[in-house]
């Protein structure tokens, strides 16, 4: 640990932190602690910008570090011990201790010191990693000096020199490691004499809101001196493609699952290299991965030694201690099963977790169309056809009919709730009874799931190279969500049955084909008719208690949930159903003096701000509150972020404002930059960078345009108002239009 880092001890814990904590630091930490050492939940509000991430990160490493601590004293780790079998070092008793990778790397050096010889000739490796002279004799391991894998990777990271096996000098040598082997693996029994293995230290998984947010979270860990732990961090496809076609795609997982289907011509070479990078060992080998990195760093070490990097990330997870991800990785089951990611006796941490129960709600709930239902009955039965398991496959076609053919039963008993969306629903009990009628009840959910895993298992290569169909993944992936929801309803005998509801919903569209040309070949002019009006029939199984999703939490070492809003304490864990006997509600690291809070009423001309629905459609809420905007922009310099309940209000307030000349005499001080919807296509880094270029380069005077700074039009909820950095100058005042009225 660095010298220049702070030293607390908290819980019997050493923690090193980077700079003198505020009050609310201390107890967080305090809490964490204590709740991880004692395997209890922690549910910690802290206002944002107290230093919540700092920390989270410096006490949950803290503790896990001085678990491996303990650990060297009692473990011998199987690679040196080749799994009990006969292993030889050159180093004897009497001059020192056996190098061990339980020892920290400082102390690996001190005792490998006599063990380094310089390197002769190239050295091939077994399936270990062990590097071994090609003349040494086969089935000669009494006689063979292996060399600790501690030393292996402190080696590899930066020494000029190798090791190489030897032989032992003397009969000496090899009785000697024998008696400190055996006695090593004498207190390692228990008390009937059975060898106890090594409890394996909890990996920490840090889950936050979004991508953004966790290159943050990397950023504050490269602050620590818990910056060298062997970490990792998961992403989608959107954020880790490197193949130079795929990434440009709009649906890159088709594209790679495409690209990667035997059935297709060619493969992604980025893929079959991941070899090259499926351990932290091979990671740390490339010059900045000794230390915390970021996903983007990744992504170019993978464009340089070809390498996919979101197979790597898959792999290097494995053998790390911490892994960052969104929280949505680890909330969702099918995202879980699909990186394979086991949280038993795991330690889980979700920041900024105030919209976690939408997160979860949504994870346990399901949405299909007639349409998708349709096409999967389709495809499976053509796999059916083809002789593929025939009884499996029309087994869960048959399923997807009978999900069909109800909806369609249902399609005319729907009541109209506007003019393009008519819906009815059933309570949870109503759709048990339901679902038993159709043959997928809670009797018959064991053999559907048996039977879709029968499937789902084929191995895709192996139909190939039989020249046998396969089933598309869309509907491998279709069927595993409706199974996975219903062995939520089914689960602990029908616990959550009442915790769903099951709504069949019409929604209407107007097509948008392009006229057809005349017998000449002359396009026709378009009518003015909107098309013709479409339909489409989704069944949702909609899951209102984020207590479902929670349920899979159980089994888990701690969970420690943070943010800066999640008063009332016991709402918030009555929702979860989870307790968390631990909790904190910390004050802010901010005097009154230097911020003022309040509400405004009614605006400069004395109008109401009322942004209820039935008013805020209104021009004189609307013209009052641009006004208000205007003052702020004119009064206050550098940065201004105003936020809107909705896109749809935002949109609605630009276009009037630019009608009624607000808008120009607000670009008069101020540079506009409005967040874009998900669906535009438009750089939101860019847009972020062009608000932030702006407020910087006015920091000491105006812009050559005049301006002082920039306004950011926002959405609450949206990417701007969730981790994004707004420090200093970027936000010297912020404006919040809610429901109700306007706060500023």
């Amino acid at each position: 640990m660095s010298s220049l880092q702070n030293s607390y001890t908290i819980n019997g814990v050493k923690v090193f932190f980077p700079c003198k904590p505020y009050p609310s630091q201390f107890s967080m930490m305090d809490k964490i602690i204590r709740g991880v050492v004692s395997s209890r939940n922690c549910l910690l509000e802290s206002p944002t910008g107290s230093g919540k991430s700092l920390a989270l990160l410096c006490s949950c490493l803290a503790w896990q570090s001085a678990e491996y601590e303990k650990q060297k004293e009692t473990v011998i780790d199987n690679d040196d011990c080749c799994c009990g079998k006969e292993a030889l070092v050159t180093e004897k008793l009497g001059e020192g201790p056996i190098a061990s990778p339980s020892l920290s790397p400082a102390a690996a050096d001190k005792n490998i010191i006599n063990l380094v010889t310089p390197e002769k000739k190239p050295l091939a490796k077994d399936k270990r990693g062990v590097h071994f002279d090609d003349d040494d004799e086969d089935f000669q391991p009494s006689n063979k000096v292996f060399r600790p894998a501690s030393a292996i990777n402190k080696l590899d990271q930066g020494s000029s020199n190798k090791w190489t096996v030897e032989k032992a000098t003397s009969q000496e040598d090899s009785e000697a490691y024998r008696l400190e082997y055996d006695v090593k693996m004498e207190k390692m029994k228990n008390e009937e004499g059975k060898l106890v293995k090594p409890k394996k230290i909890s990996k920490i998984w840090f889950g936050t809101r979004t991508h953004k947010q966790v290159a943050q979270i990397v950023r504050e860990l490269g602050k620590t001196a818990y910056k060298d732990v062997a970490m990792c961090i998961l992403g989608s496809r959107e954020h880790t493609c490197v193949h130079p076609f795929v990434s440009k795609q709009r649906n890159k997982n088709d594209a790679c699952q495409d690209l990667r289907d035997p059935k297709t011509p060619g493969t992604c070479r980025y893929y079959l290299n991941g070899h090259r990078l499926k351990s932290q060992r091979q990671l740390q080998c490339h010059k900045g991965f000794d230390t915390c990195w970021d996903l983007e760093d990744l992504v170019n070490l993978g464009k340089k030694i070809k390498v996919c990097s979101y197979y790597a990330t898959r792999s290097l997870k494995d053998n790390a201690d911490i892994i960052f991800c969104p929280y949505n990785y680890l909330i969702d089951p099918l995202i879980r099963a699909s990186m394979e990611i086991n949280l038993k006796d795991q330690i889980v941490v979700l920041d900024e977790a105030h919209n976690i129960e939408d997160s979860a709600r949504e994870a346990a709930s399901v949405s299909v169309t007639q349409e998708q239902l349709d096409d999967a009955r389709n495809d499976l039965e053509a796999v059916a056809e083809a002789g593929v398991k025939p009884e499996s496959h029309r087994v869960l076609a048959t399923m997807c009919s009978a999900m069909s053919q109800w909806i369609a039963k249902n399609a005319e008993n729907l009541q109209q709730k506007d003019f393009n969306t008519s819906s009815r629903v059933w309570t949870g009990a109503e759709m048990v009874a339901v679902l038993r009628v159709l043959g997928m009840g809670p009797e018959e959910y064991p053999a559907l799931m048996t039977t879709y895993s029968s499937i789902a298992d084929e191995s895709a290569a192996d139909l190939e190279q039989a020249d046998l169909p396969s089933v598309k993944s869309a509907v491998l992936m279709l069927l595993k969500s409706l199974l996975t929801v219903l062995q939520y309803i089914y689960k602990h005998n029908l616990q959550y049955m009442d915790d769903y509801r099951c709504v069949i919903m019409k929604t209407a569209s107007r097509s948008t084909s392009a006229p057809a040309p005349d017998e000449g070949g002359w396009l026709r002019k378009r009518r003015r008719s909107a098309g013709r009006a479409e339909f489409t029939f989704t069944l949702h199984l909609w899951c209102l208690n984020p207590g479902v999703a929670f349920s899979d939490f159980k089994d888990v070492r701690s969970i420690v949930l943070t943010s800066g809003t999640l008063s009332p304490m016991s709402s918030f864990q009555s929702e979860l159903d989870v307790p968390f006997p631990i909790q904190l509600e910390a004050n802010h690291v901010i005097h009154k003096s230097q911020v003022w809070v309040g509400t405004i009423g009614q605006g400069p001309t004395g109008q109401p701000l009322n942004a209820s629905y039935k008013y805020a459609e209104t021009f004189s809420f609307q013209d009052e509150l641009g006004q208000l905007v205007l003052g702020v922009c004119q009064t206050v310099p550098h940065g201004v972020l105003c936020f809107f309940p909705s896109y749809s209000m935002m949109d609605r307030l630009s276009q009037r404002w630019q009608q009624t000349g607000v808008w120009t005499r607000i670009l008069t001080c101020k540079l506009i930059v409005s967040e874009p919807r998900a669906s535009e296509r438009v750089d939101f880094d860019e847009l972020m960078s062009q608000y932030y270029d702006a407020v910087q380069e006015t920091a000491d005077k105006r812009s050559a345009e005049g301006y002082d700074g920039a306004l950011f039009l926002a959405v609450c909820r949206g990417k701007v108002s969730e981790g994004m950095d707004f420090t200093d100058n970027n936000a010297r005042a912020v404006i919040t239009v809610s429901t109700d009225r306007c706060h500023c």
